[in-house]
């Protein structure tokens, strides 16, 4: 492993851990496991993105969890479900004005991790960090195994 292997590989870990140790107070105040938070946030940013299927592919989220987060957050008001009127077989899902709260103090910590992370960085340089980081993304999605 070269050098930046090793970076590229730490950097992802703590950035991770960094965002789940700043989001926890959400879900320990809402209760709400890290991937149930990690779906309502999917659908907030992404609001045309409403059915399991994508929403588990682009969170990276077990198949098979996905129709037990689903019921958990309906049977809990933070989402709803209805039938798609163009294809019955797929069921849009929608937040509920109840999980705004847990969205808005989310954000908030979401907001506050960029601004920490992207400290003392130029605003030059922080543009074309997002264009690079949106070049990874592309290439992360077109060769990914699934």
């Amino acid at each position: 492993m070269n050098e930046n292997q090793g970076k590229l590989i730490n950097f992802s870990y703590l950035l991770r851990i960094f965002i789940e140790e700043r989001l926890k107070p959400v879900m320990q105040e809402f209760d709400l496991k890290k991937s149930e938070l990690c779906f309502l946030l999917i659908l907030d940013y992404y609001p045309n993105i409403n059915s399991a299927k994508k929403i588990s592919e682009l969170g990276e989220l077990k198949r098979g969890n996905i129709s037990f987060i689903i019921e958990t957050l309906v049977n809990r008001e933070f989402i709803t479900q209805e039938i798609d009127k163009n294809d019955r077989r797929v069921n849009k899902i929608k937040l509920t004005e109840k999980c705004f709260p847990i969205i808005d103090k989310s954000q908030k910590i979401l907001d506050e991790i960029y601004y920490s992370i992207m400290n003392g960085i130029p605003e030059e340089t922080v543009k074309q960090g997002e264009l690079m980081f949106e070049k990874m993304y592309e290439n992360i999605k077109e060769k990914r195994v699934r």
